[in-house]
Protein backbone atom coordinates (compact mmCIF):
# COMPACT_ATOMS: atom_id res chain seq x y z
CA UNK A 1 0.00 0.00 0.00
CA UNK A 2 1.42 3.33 -1.00
CA UNK A 3 0.43 6.38 0.99
CA UNK A 4 0.69 10.06 0.24
CA UNK A 5 2.66 10.91 3.38
CA UNK A 6 6.45 10.68 3.29
CA UNK A 7 8.06 8.03 5.49
CA UNK A 8 9.65 9.62 8.54
CA UNK A 9 12.39 7.74 10.35
CA UNK A 10 11.75 7.17 14.04
CA UNK A 11 15.35 6.16 14.73
CA UNK A 12 17.59 8.63 16.51
CA UNK A 13 21.37 8.47 16.65
CA UNK A 14 21.54 5.70 14.05
CA UNK A 15 23.95 6.24 11.16
CA UNK A 16 22.65 6.15 7.63
CA UNK A 17 23.05 2.78 5.93
CA UNK A 18 26.31 2.26 4.09
CA UNK A 19 25.93 1.85 0.38
CA UNK A 20 28.24 0.40 -2.23
CA UNK A 21 30.88 -2.30 -2.11
CA UNK A 22 33.09 -0.51 0.43
CA UNK A 23 30.26 -0.20 2.96
CA UNK A 24 29.18 -3.79 2.47
CA UNK A 25 32.78 -4.95 2.80
CA UNK A 26 33.17 -3.07 6.07
CA UNK A 27 30.03 -4.77 7.40
CA UNK A 28 31.27 -8.23 6.41
CA UNK A 29 34.70 -7.58 7.91
CA UNK A 30 32.97 -6.69 11.19
CA UNK A 31 31.03 -9.97 11.04
CA UNK A 32 34.26 -11.86 10.34
CA UNK A 33 35.68 -10.56 13.62
CA UNK A 34 33.05 -12.69 15.36
CA UNK A 35 33.20 -15.62 12.91
CA UNK A 36 36.73 -15.55 11.45
CA UNK A 37 36.58 -19.03 9.89
CA UNK A 38 33.17 -18.76 8.20
CA UNK A 39 33.95 -19.83 4.62
CA UNK A 40 30.77 -18.30 3.19
CA UNK A 41 31.44 -14.90 4.78
CA UNK A 42 35.07 -15.03 3.69
CA UNK A 43 34.08 -15.71 0.09
CA UNK A 44 31.45 -12.95 0.11
CA UNK A 45 33.95 -10.50 1.59
CA UNK A 46 36.51 -11.55 -1.03
CA UNK A 47 34.08 -10.73 -3.83
CA UNK A 48 33.35 -7.32 -2.32
CA UNK A 49 37.05 -6.58 -1.79
CA UNK A 50 37.66 -7.37 -5.46
CA UNK A 51 34.76 -5.10 -6.43
CA UNK A 52 36.12 -2.34 -4.20
CA UNK A 53 39.57 -2.75 -5.77
CA UNK A 54 41.33 -3.56 -2.48
CA UNK A 55 44.06 -6.03 -3.50
CA UNK A 56 45.56 -6.49 -0.03
CA UNK A 57 42.27 -7.26 1.67
CA UNK A 58 41.09 -9.48 -1.21
CA UNK A 59 44.31 -11.53 -1.16
CA UNK A 60 44.11 -11.99 2.60
CA UNK A 61 40.45 -13.02 2.44
CA UNK A 62 41.08 -15.54 -0.34
CA UNK A 63 43.95 -17.09 1.63
CA UNK A 64 41.73 -17.30 4.72
CA UNK A 65 38.90 -18.83 2.69
CA UNK A 66 41.23 -21.45 1.24
CA UNK A 67 42.42 -22.37 4.75
CA UNK A 68 38.87 -22.49 6.13
CA UNK A 69 37.84 -24.74 3.23
CA UNK A 70 40.71 -27.12 3.97
CA UNK A 71 39.77 -27.29 7.65
CA UNK A 72 36.11 -27.91 6.85
CA UNK A 73 37.08 -30.64 4.41
CA UNK A 74 39.25 -32.36 7.03
CA UNK A 75 36.38 -32.18 9.51
CA UNK A 76 34.08 -33.88 7.02
CA UNK A 77 31.92 -30.83 6.31
CA UNK A 78 32.24 -31.55 2.58
CA UNK A 79 30.84 -34.90 1.58
CA UNK A 80 30.86 -34.49 -2.17
CA UNK A 81 33.61 -33.94 -4.71
CA UNK A 82 33.11 -30.15 -4.72
CA UNK A 83 34.96 -29.84 -1.42
CA UNK A 84 38.03 -31.59 -2.78
CA UNK A 85 38.37 -28.88 -5.43
CA UNK A 86 38.88 -25.98 -2.98
CA UNK A 87 42.47 -25.36 -4.11
CA UNK A 88 41.44 -25.41 -7.75
CA UNK A 89 38.62 -23.01 -7.00
CA UNK A 90 41.00 -20.70 -5.15
CA UNK A 91 43.28 -20.69 -8.18
CA UNK A 92 40.30 -19.83 -10.35
CA UNK A 93 39.19 -17.10 -7.97
CA UNK A 94 42.63 -15.44 -8.04
CA UNK A 95 41.88 -14.22 -11.57
CA UNK A 96 39.38 -11.78 -10.04
CA UNK A 97 41.96 -10.07 -7.82
CA UNK A 98 42.12 -6.35 -8.55
CA UNK A 99 45.27 -5.10 -10.22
Amino acid sequence: VQGSRPAVSVLRGVPAPATGAAGALAALLAQLERRPDDAALLLDAYALACRAGDLGVATDLLDRWEQASRVARRQGAFTDDAGSAASLRAADLRQFLPS
